[in-house]
C-alpha cells in the first residue's frame, strides 16, 4: 500500500506536467490560427453598418486572407451603393499592414487581401469617408469601425 501512494505521489507532477506541455502546444498551434467571421459592426456614430466577412476561414501566418466587406444602410439593412472608405490594418507598434486609402464600391461590396507575417494584436479599421461618386461626399453616411484581430 505504501508503495502505490509513492507512485501515486511520483505520478501526479509527471501528469501534471503532460497537461501543461499539452496545452501550451494546443495554445502555439492556436495561436497562428484563427477565425472572426462573420462580423457586424456598426461604425462609431450609426451611420453605417459593415459586414466582415473572410476567406479562408482560418487565418494563417505567411497566407493572403481576403476581406470581404459588405456596407448596409443600418435602418434596412440593404446595400448601401457608392461608398468611399479607407482600409487599414495595424500591429500593436501602429506599423501598418496593409493600407488602403480612397477606396470607392459601386455596389457596396469589396474585397480587402492582407498577409499577416507575424502573431500578435492587430487592429483592422474601415474609415468611411462618405458616399457618392464624385466629392463632395455626402458624410451622413459616415463613420469609422475598428476590431481586434489576435493571432
Amino acid at each position: 500500500m505504501e508503495m502505490l501512494r509513492k507512485l501515486s505521489l511520483i505520478s501526479i507532477p509527471v501528469i501534471l506536467a503532460a497537461l501543461l506541455l499539452t496545452s501550451a502546444t494546443m495554445s502555439l498551434f492556436n495561436a497562428h490560427a484563427i477565425s472572426l467571421s462573420p462580423l457586424t459592426l456598426d461604425t462609431d456614430n450609426g451611420a453605417v453598418r459593415i459586414q466582415i466577412t473572410h476567406e479562408p476561414q482560418t487565418i494563417r501566418l505567411k497566407e493572403p486572407v481576403t476581406f470581404t466587406l459588405d456596407f448596409l444602410d443600418p435602418s434596412s439593412n440593404t446595400s448601401k451603393p457608392h461608398v468611399n472608405f479607407d482600409f487599414s490594418v495595424v500591429d500593436e507598434q501602429q506599423n501598418k499592414i496593409a493600407d488602403k486609402s480612397a477606396v470607392h464600391t459601386h455596389n457596396g461590396h469589396d474585397t480587402q487581401s492582407v498577409v499577416f507575417d507575424n502573431t500578435g494584436n492587430f487592429t483592422l479599421s474601415i474609415n468611411v469617408k462618405g458616399t457618392g461618386i464624385n466629392q463632395p461626399f455626402d458624410t451622413s453616411y459616415s463613420g469609422t469601425v475598428s476590431t481586434n484581430i489576435v493571432i
